[in-house]
């Protein structure tokens, strides 16, 4: 799942870094096809590999037995119903010890 948000509001701060040519390329890439500049593309790109991180280290804790799946799928950034697919999608195995029956039975099935 990817999303793409745009606030209007959000505080911007400029950062620099070096990247390798084949990101560069990909860069280029999402300018060509979706049409954007290099900042809208580089900030896409960022956003997609930041949810991404948050979602592993949430499937990480949550395996690891350190938070509850609620607070997973608060740190992953997501509902309970979009955690619950993220789990299953990477067959995360973990103890249901804090989830009510009827959240049970709805991951499972």
């Amino acid at each position: 799942m990817v999303r793409i948000v745009y606030n209007t509001h959000m505080t911007e701060v400029a950062v620099s870094t070096r990247i390798s040519r084949d990101t560069k390329a990909l860069v280029e890439q999402v300018m060509r096809e979706e049409k954007v500049d290099r900042s809208t593309a580089l900030r896409k790109l960022v956003l997609i590999g930041a949810d991404e991180y948050r979602h592993r280290k949430a499937l990480e804790a949550l395996q690891a037995g350190r938070v509850s799946f609620g607070e997973a799928a608060e740190m992953a950034g997501m509902t309970l119903w979009e955690f619950r697919d993220l789990v299953r999608v990477h067959r995360v195995h973990w103890v249901a010890r804090d989830v009510p029956e009827d959240v049970r039975k709805a991951l499972q099935g």
